[in-house]
């Protein structure tokens, strides 16, 4: 699946909880888990279960990005950068970033590098995002 504004749209609203799955008071029904996922300004609910049935395309579109997101590679990048691909074309503005990093964290793929907190101390305040293309090292402490 090609990188574009419609796909990674396309596979969020098919993420989201359908009105008769939510209570009135907007949460989950029994039975159904809700998985929260945060980007830069917007926190969203997702179906666990649909979220994690369409893990293997948002990795495929996680792959488009830019080697420097990759753990495996770069370590992680500006936010400013997700919405171009490896072969430098912009592929979305930075609202359709948001929604790809919105799936790639409710799936534990896609992080920040430094916590919300800490955000003030990158280049104008915008935070670095890493893609868990691998897994990240274990940090083991010492005995001192």
């Amino acid at each position: 699946m090609r990188l574009t504004p419609k796909n990674v749209q396309a596979v969020l609203v098919e993420c989201l909880f359908l009105d008769e799955e939510l209570t009135p008071e907007g949460d989950p029904r029994a039975g159904l888990e809700m998985v929260l996922a945060d980007g830069i300004a917007v926190r969203m609910g997702f179906h666990k279960a649909r979220l994690e049935a369409r893990r293997d395309i948002v990795k495929k579109l996680l792959d488009q990005l830019p080697s420097n997101f990759r753990r495996s590679d770069g370590g992680g990048w500006s936010f400013l950068n997700l919405c171009t691909r490896s072969d430098g074309t912009v592929w979305g503005e930075q609202c359709d970033a948001e929604d790809l990093l919105l799936l790639g964290n409710g799936l534990g793929l896609m992080e920040p590098i430094l916590a919300r907190g800490a955000w003030h101390l990158f280049p104008g305040g915008v935070p670095y995002f890493v893609y868990n293309d691998v897994p990240a090292p274990v940090v083991r402490k010492g005995l001192n």
